[in-house]
């Protein structure tokens, strides 16, 4: 059996990287891998927000309506975490 040693070479380099991409030109490398670990979290919000919450559809096209309806919804969930025996919503 013949091996393709250069092919395992390149194999043995790249193993275990994956690309990011992102549109947002202004993020570092670090910043967008930061974003990335972030992920399984933000998933887990939107499972949330489709089936133990049961939030009907809502149709929102301004980025900055999006954001204030989310952070309406997640600022609970902020206090409810917060270690402080007082909350202040931002």
């Amino acid at each position: 059996m013949e091996h393709d040693e250069e092919a395992i070479a390149y194999d043995h380099r790249s193993d275990g990287m994956y690309p990011l991409m992102t549109n947002d030109r202004s993020l570092s490398a670090a910043q967008v891998l930061q974003a990335h670990k972030g992920q399984p979290m933000i998933e887990k919000r939107f499972e949330q927000i489709k089936t133990v919450h049961e939030i009907a559809p809502v149709l929102l096209k301004n980025e900055g309506r999006i954001e204030a309806l989310f952070t309406l919804y997640f600022s609970p969930c902020w206090c409810r975490r917060s270690s402080s025996a007082s909350c202040v919503l931002p």
